[in-house]
């Protein structure tokens, strides 16, 4: 490990402002023991390279995985989309492969996928959904603008 300290000082609207910084940089003798160790303690938010921020949505050369309670300003454009529970996207998702909804999330525009679409229970997606693939859908999901599958169409029914 080689650590770099030093200052920098600038000025912002007549207010002085002084940075110590610390520069690391490790040489890890396995890198991918090193990067897969930082990926699993990750607890934050990875943009991938080539990553496009449209005016209505992001687009990702790449899968997403959206986590739990989230709530997105953006649509969504991906090879492979999974939202979590309560997650909740103001646009347009729009997936190559699968797209896996979970339950009491809610989807602000169209949800499209060229495979499989997987929607937990108590859905809510406000456009039309259109999957050329088979269509997976748990209690009480309500799809506004309809839906067009070209597939099988299972709905889930917990037996009481």
């Amino acid at each position: 490990m080689i650590v770099f300290p030093f200052w920098i000082t600038f000025s912002s609207h007549m207010v002085v402002k002084s940075i110590y910084l610390i520069l690391i940089f490790i040489i890890p003798s396995n890198y991918k023991e090193v990067e897969a160790k930082a990926i699993t303690e990750l607890k934050g938010l990875i943009i991938p390279d080539h990553t496009v921020m449209e005016e209505h949505s992001i687009v990702v050369k790449g899968d997403v995985i959206v986590g739990n309670y989230a709530e997105l300003g953006y649509g969504l454009i991906a090879d492979m989309i999974v939202a979590g529970e309560h997650v909740k996207i103001n646009g347009n998702v729009i997936s190559q492969n699968d797209v896996r909804i979970d339950m009491w999330s809610e989807i602000q525009g169209e949800v499209r996928t060229k495979s499989d679409a997987y929607l937990g229970e108590f859905v809510k997606i406000s456009g039309k959904l259109f999957a050329s693939g088979n269509l997976d859908v748990g209690n009480n999901v309500k799809i506004n603008g309809g839906y067009d599958v070209k597939g099988w169409l299972v709905v889930r029914n917990r037996c009481r």
